[in-house]
């Protein structure tokens, strides 16, 4: 039977709210894709156009809290803490109980200097989310940089990583609860020996404290520095060092990035060998041959760092040209198991050991208790390959002349 007149109407809104709901939906999937886009221009570090982008789309969806935290971000990134901070509490207004948005607001408080109002967004986040993991992490950092190390302990107790359990045994010593600090290293050396941070530190600790290393990682690792040179591997290699720095210096790099050691410097980010050029791929057989020697020259020692020997393994490389001022502060290479440098471009007539290596047991602030601790000075020339465990300290002297220093650094990891 053919339709009424009014099922011929029917039918014909019921078309037409069909058209609008797939509208919508397009409108909806439209903006997402937008949205995704802006949060992938964040990612690669192009700041600007994530918060062009993120403000646009504002003007569209201003009850957006995560359009305003993707701009918080961005400020951040542009090292704009006030905007970001204030992007955040927009965001905050919106939806009052996120606790990931009090943990952005908190990082671009402690940034601008805010130090007191970072912990509380960081308590706030926590009121709201007791499982948070990093912010969890993060206030404990903050309370150990505000010498509260009772507090701080306490934090890092409740979380297992690596690096909150080194935090927690180093705020045992800096609270000179000497019986602790041993008994906490004892249960890591059990459950996690490889935790190149408390491997760190226990070197220091067993010098400080005069006893033995508790850690089976690697004792006495200053004395596990080997060398050698490119001129090892082939005939010519001051033609493949230019060539290597011209290919280095066409990289994008970044200037002092955040959470490196590097001052008054430039830093590829990434891998140097995942899908190396010909002449990278001849530094990485260079490096696979040196870590080789020196495994070879070590594995008699009854040390973790040997005796675990990664059978499957991956090297990391990156690139870092140094200025005048250029340095490094003494740290380590937590995610490594043996490290190394290759000098390509050095300070030629030092002054006061300017551009220098610097190995010793010390780093991180640890109270010093006997300032005679091992440590030793290497002035490299061009060419030169040094590798040295991960868990030893080490810096850079400050460059004083208006010269480039440009180096390779890797690290061994599993």
């Amino acid at each position: 039977m053919a339709p009424t007149a009014s099922e011929d109407v029917k039918q014909a809104i019921d078309a037409q709210n069909a058209a609008k709901l797939t509208k919508k939906e397009q409108q909806l999937q439209k903006a997402m894709q937008q949205q995704q886009a802006i949060i992938a221009l964040f990612t690669i570090g192009e700041f600007e156009k994530a918060l062009a982008g993120a403000k646009k789309m504002l003007l569209k969806f201003p009850l957006s809290s995560l359009l305003h935290n993707i701009a918080g971000a961005s400020h951040a990134g542009l090292l704009q803490f006030d905007a970001a901070i204030l992007s955040y509490k927009k965001a905050l207004k919106i939806e009052p109980n996120s606790p990931q948005t009090y943990y952005n607001m908190a990082a671009a408080q402690n940034d601008k200097g805010s130090v007191k109002a970072a912990q509380d967004s960081y308590k706030k986040a926590l009121t709201l989310n007791p499982d948070f993991a990093d912010a969890t992490k993060n206030l404990g950092s903050l309370l150990h940089d505000c010498q509260e190390y009772t507090q701080a302990q306490a934090c890092f107790d409740k979380l297992t990583d690596k690096y909150s359990v080194a935090k927690a045994l180093e705020c045992a010593y800096k609270l000179e609860q000497y019986d602790d600090v041993n008994a906490r290293i004892d249960t890591i050396a059990v459950q996690n020996p490889s935790n190149i941070r408390v491997a760190a530190f226990s070197a220091f600790a067993s010098h400080q404290l005069k006893q033995p290393d508790r850690f089976p990682f690697c004792k006495k690792p200053n004395e596990l520095v080997a060398f050698g040179n490119l001129k090892d591997h082939m005939p010519d290699a001051d033609a493949y060092i230019a060539a290597l720095l011209d290919e280095m210096n066409n990289k994008t790099t970044t200037w002092e990035p955040k959470n490196h050691a590097t001052k008054s410097g430039f830093h590829t980010a990434g891998n140097l060998f995942t899908k190396p050029s010909d002449a990278l791929k001849i530094l990485e057989a260079i490096v696979e041959k040196e870590l080789a020697s020196f495994y070879e020259k070590f594995k008699h020692l009854e040390h973790g760092l040997t005796q675990n020997w990664p059978k499957e393994h991956h090297i990391k490389s990156w690139y870092v040209r140094m200025l005048k001022n250029g340095h490094q502060s003494a740290h380590i290479h937590s995610a490594g198991c043996v490290s190394g440098v290759i000098y390509l471009k050095t300070v030629e007539n030092p002054v006061d050991n300017e551009g220098a290596i610097e190995f010793g047991l010390h780093g991180y602030g640890y109270p010093i208790i006997d300032a005679n601790y091992p440590h030793q000075t290497y002035q490299p020339n061009p060419g030169d390959i040094i590798l040295f465990p991960s868990s030893l300290f080490h810096q850079t002297v400050p460059v004083l002349k208006d010269v480039e220093r440009c180096v390779i650094a890797f690290d061994l990891r599993k």
